[in-house]
């Protein structure tokens, strides 16, 4: 009998028999080739298994059928790849766009051409021609959907002929070659692994058993499997073919464990438990994906430290994208040496990033947006330092479009400058490679050709491998040496394809990215030694001492298997009624799945790692597979209980890392840190991470950090009280600061009316109030907004629109303060008054503890003097309203202790303080109030506003007399002398309270009610990210009587 077919219980025990079969063939036999049939996914794992059981030897050889076809039919036409079959379909489907009907409205995307050569494939797999799918049904709106298949199946073929050859040709080929070979005809065959066979492939086995000397298959397959017997289906066709076959069965009884576990994955029975302690069945529930590989990490280093080895493990993975972060992190943080079997692919490459990100920038003629993904890639060849300086640069000064010269910038610092030029000269040479807006496919590779030619890219790719090889074995690096000959060969594969076709940028970079994301490079294992990764689908092994399974929920693992196919599983159940295979059909697929994921559970011959997450990445909830289920019922503990899945399971502390992330897991759960943590001196370590978890932060050097100059402003108090880390992070600790973007930011706004106010009060005092009319205004406008960084400003049409608006809003407002002053005895007497070192007004000091004394800087836009008393005006243009709320919480201290520098300065009596509110809005009432507070001396009240003297009353003060002649306090504006002095001094005990707070180091995260709301450094702070903290507030009312007593008592 010339066919035999082992049929086994396990795949390891298929995989076994033909071993045997393989260790009694004689070596010196040369002339009888001896081949191996696999799957692509057994290929590496089989080649590494004869070696092993066989050693070297001429005359076994292990092949995929895709591989043997190259060998026994040699190819005379170029092999059609992937991405090109992609790119043919794409030219065949616009071509006969206007014949298609039933998907003449899916367009011709990447994803359809994808779809539709699949399903074309899956055809060709079955050997079903386009005639035969013409008449294959009945129903009418299948009929229309299998009519257009054919449709663009017959181009596809006629464009390919005597041209390319897919995979399914070449499996063609190879059955056309297989009856007159002369190596097939003294060969014998070996065939195991596979889940079932195409229709192509049973075709090829049935002429390998007519002309070889014979063919042996070992499949596993049992009367009673709950899971598919396809491979064995495909068999007995096959025998039913050829005249029969001997059947052999062979079953492996393994041990007692493992015999159990068979009945119960395969037949669903558990006759009796298998008791296994927790080092040999281990179970984990872990809370999501970084967790669950955290554990697994875990597992793996005391699995190690206790003799094992890293290659001794094998890790079968729910979805490597899902985990791939957290692997390399967790993995690293035990120093695991890992290998992922997963492919990268050539357009997620830097090189061909740069490639698209020029194209695009181009297309969008240098706009800056475009521009900075290209100089900030490796391959444009600027240093690091230079592109960040040279992107601060353009942003502040909104340079785009024309990089022929920077007309602006001068007073920039000259590092910046020369920085930014020297990307500019070298992005204005990369720039004049020029690209078509419309061109043939051939024409843009030559473009394509020439930017690589011209700036010496594969050079830069040579460089960049080396340098990663340089300290250690890394697998970009080995990415990168395969990426200029693959990238060459995309642009060969697309001039060949489609090159004749006339497209825009846009249209040639999708031929372009399809073409190089269907480019795969597969890296082998940069160590002897190391645990191996992959999705189930990816390999198969049968020599696994301890396998673990990561991710192990149900629709996980095994994936449910969507039926969104062009031709789904009721198209092919209707073409199976008429009499036309095409398998598999996505139900057959998960059957698979989930026979494939019962035999990986037989493979471990001494350990089983199993876990499962509670959270999917989206924050829905996820159950364990039933698998997991059927483990918990087969394999008990030894004292008989249930082998429960173990939520934080503790596999020892194997490093200083892990032992950090264990007390600081302990931290954030409240519970105390182990002893060993503290024994082991990890508590100052600790430190560095606890901030996460608490918002006492306490820095060491709080006096040299915060008060490094000897001097502090009101402002960098009232932040401090506002939050204390946000100060720190801030200009008052780290100078973290935005950076500048030539747009008008409300703080731009702020400051171009300052200015304005300044030089139109200066105006008022020399040349009087009655001399300032609007046209003054507008100059002084004109002037602050003449320079670099307002010309850039005005390159862009909403910020000149918003400086139009601007200049009438500076104008109403200096006309406001010329009708105050008009009203008022009191008269501008300084602008914009510094106080500190060195400044016109002495500066105040005060103790920061151990004798330090810091002087107080800082700027106070208005005094204004009538006689012996004076006032402070403050601009706002944002919240006008002084609160005693504020004051009382440390948030807003600057107008009382401006009180205090110009009477500790000048020895005059203070009126008031106010806040002058700027404001675009010209229609509301209150435009022109002044929030703040005045004492109650009716005196001071007429010279303030002459609206008072004639009334009694003044809406620009917000204050009005009673009948019995007194100074209402209802408005809760005017004060009493006594009260005035109180908010000074309370503001001043605040002051000092800061700055010990700040010399002894607070950083904490406590911010004051909706600081948060409006913090620039929220990304980088996790305050709103954990339970239980609340802001900070001031509960009850705090009224002018409050702070009075707090003033007294802090006396």
């Amino acid at each position: 009998m010339n066919f035999v077919v082992y049929k086994t219980n396990t795949l390891k025990a298929a995989k076994n028999r033909i071993e045997e079969l393989l260790k009694a063939v004689s070596r010196s036999d040369i002339d009888s080739p001896h081949i191996v049939i696999v799957p692509d996914r057994a290929s590496l794992a089989a080649e590494r298994s004869m070696l092993a059981a066989v050693g070297g030897s001429f005359n076994i050889q292990v092949f995929t059928f895709n591989r043997y076809a190259g060998l026994i039919a040699p190819e005379t036409l170029k092999p059609l790849s992937g991405q090109m079959a992609v790119l043919e379909m794409m030219k065949v489907i616009e071509q006969n766009a206007d014949r298609l009907v039933c998907f003449s409205g899916a367009g011709n995307t990447e994803g359809f051409a994808r779809k539709i050569y699949d399903v074309i494939s899956l055809l060709k797999y079955n050997r079903i021609s386009p005639e035969k799918l013409l008449c294959a049904c009945d129903d009418k709106a299948l009929s229309l959907k299998l009519k257009d298949i054919a449709l663009v199946y017959s181009a596809f073929q006629a464009s390919v002929e005597n041209r390319y050859l897919d995979s399914a040709d070449k499996l063609e080929t190879l059955l056309n070659a297989v009856g007159s070979s002369e190596q097939v005809k003294k060969s014998v065959y070996y065939i195991y692994d596979f889940d079932g066979l195409s229709v192509q492939e049973e075709a090829i086995v049935e002429s390998l058993v007519r002309y070889s000397r014979g063919v042996y298959a070992a499949c596993a397959a049992g009367a009673g499997y709950m899971y598919s017997n396809g491979f064995y289906a495909s068999l007995n066709r096959i025998a039913a073919k050829t005249g029969g076959c001997r059947e052999i069965n062979v079953r492996e009884d393994g041990s007692e464990v493992l015999s159990a576990r068979e009945k119960a994955l395969l037949f669903g029975t558990v006759d009796k438990p298998a008791p296994l302690p927790r080092e040999k069945f281990t179970l984990v529930s872990a809370a999501d994906a970084e967790e669950e590989v955290f554990f697994l990490a875990s597992y793996i280093d005391g699995y190690v430290r206790k003799g094992g080895r890293y290659r001794d493990v094998k890790v079968v993975v729910s979805d490597v994208d899902e985990y791939r972060n957290a692997i390399r992190r967790y993995f690293s943080l035990f120093d695991i040496p890992f290998y992922l079997d997963e492919k990268y692919s050539l357009d997620s490459h830097a090189l061909c990033r740069f490639v698209s990100d020029f194209f695009r920038m181009k297309r969008a003629d240098m706009r800056l947006d475009y521009v900075l993904p290209v100089v900030k890639n490796y391959f444009f060849g600027a240093e690091e330092k230079d592109v960040f300086l040279f992107e601060n640069f353009c942003l502040k000064y909104n340079f785009g479009y024309d990089f022929s010269r920077f007309d602006l910038g001068g007073d920039e610092p000259e590092e910046t400058r020369e920085a930014a030029e020297r990307v500019r000269e070298r992005l204005f040479r990369l720039s004049q490679t020029e690209v078509p807006a419309k061109a043939t496919v051939a024409q843009y590779v030559n473009v394509v050709r020439e930017l690589v030619r011209r700036n010496d890219l594969y050079g830069r790719l040579e460089e960049l491998a080396a340098r990663l090889e340089k300290n250690a074995p890394d697998y970009y690096a080995k990415f990168s040496v395969q990426v200029d000959e693959k990238l060459d060969s995309v642009l060969e594969e697309l001039v060949q394809t489609a090159g004749g076709l006339f497209a825009d940028v846009e249209k040639f970079l999708g031929f372009f990215s399809a073409a190089a994301s269907d480019v795969s490079v597969s890296i082998l294992p940069l160590y002897a030694d190391c645990v191996e990764l992959s999705n189930l689908d990816k390999s198969l092994r049968h020599d696994i001492k301890a396998l673990a399974v990561l991710g192990a929920n149900e629709g996980k693992l095994p994936a449910k298997r969507s039926d969104t196919a062009l031709l789904n599983d009721a198209n092919l159940a209707a073409l199976m009624k008429n009499g036309m295979r095409v398998a598999p059909d996505a139900a057959t697929l998960g059957k698979n799945d989930r026979q494939s994921v019962a035999m990986l559970l037989l493979e471990p011959e001494d350990r089983l790692y199993v876990s499962y997450r509670n959270t999917d990445s989206d924050g829905g909830g996820l159950k364990p597979s039933s698998f997991v289920r059927t483990l918990q019922k087969v394999h008990t503990r030894p004292d008989g209980s249930v082998a429960e899945a173990e939520r934080r399971p503790d596999f020892g502390v194997h490093s200083r890392r892990c032992a950090v992330y264990g007390a600081l897991e302990r931290g954030a759960c409240g519970l105390p840190t182990a002893d060993e943590i503290a024994a082991a001196g990890l508590a100052d370590e600790l430190k560095k991470f606890l901030c996460a978890y608490t918002p006492d932060i306490t820095l060491d050097n709080g006096r040299r950090l915060f008060f490094r100059s000897g001097a502090a402003s009101v402002t960098r108090i009232e932040e401090f009280y506002k939050c204390p880390f946000r100060h720190f992070l801030s200009k008052g600790g780290l100078m973290l600061k935005e950076r500048e973007e030539a747009r008008l930011k409300p703080t731009d706004l702020g400051s171009i009316i300052h200015d304005c106010l300044e030089k139109f009060v200066r105006f008022i005092m020399v040349h009087g109030a009655e001399s300032a009319d609007e046209s003054v205004m507008r100059r002084i406008f004109d002037g602050v907004t003449d320079g670099d960084r307002y010309k850039a400003v005005q390159r862009d049409r909403l910020s000149r629109h918003n400086l139009s608006r601007l200049r009438e809003e500076s104008v109403k407002t200096g006309m406001e303060i010329k009708a105050q002053l008009l009203d008022s005895e009191f008269f501008p007497v300084e602008c914009e008054a510094e106080f500190g070192p060195h400044a016109a007004f002495p500066a105040p000091s005060f103790n920061v503890g151990e004798g330090a004394e810091i002087r107080f800087r800082g700027k106070i836009d208005r005094i204004d003097r009538c006689r012996n008393k004076f006032i402070i005006i403050d601009y706002k243009r944002g919240q006008s309203v002084f609160k005693e709320k504020e004051l009382y919480a440390g948030v807003k201290l600057q107008l009382p202790v401006y009180l205090k520098v110009v009477r500790d300065a000048l020895g005059l009596e203070p009126a008031g303080f106010f806040y002058k509110k700027l404001s675009n809005d010209f229609v509301k009432s209150d435009f022109k109030e002044f929030g703040g507070r005045v004492v109650d001396d009716t005196e001071t009240l007429c010279e303030l506003d002459a609206a008072f003297r004639r009334s009694g009353a003044s809406s620009r003060l917000n204050v009005r007399l009673n009948k019995n002649g007194t100074v209402s306090r209802q408005s809760k504006t005017a004060l009493t002398r006594a009260q005035l002095d109180a908010y000074v001094n309370y503001a001043w005990r605040m002051i000092e309270q800061a700055g010990r707070e700040m010399a002894d180091g607070n950083a904490c995260q406590s911010p004051y009610e909706d600081a948060c709301e409006y913090c620039e450094f929220s990304a980088v702070c996790d305050f709103g990210d954990l339970s239980g903290r609340q802001v900070r507030c001031v509960n009850g009312a705090v009224t002018a009587e409050t702070l009075e007593n707090e003033g007294v008592n802090g006396q």
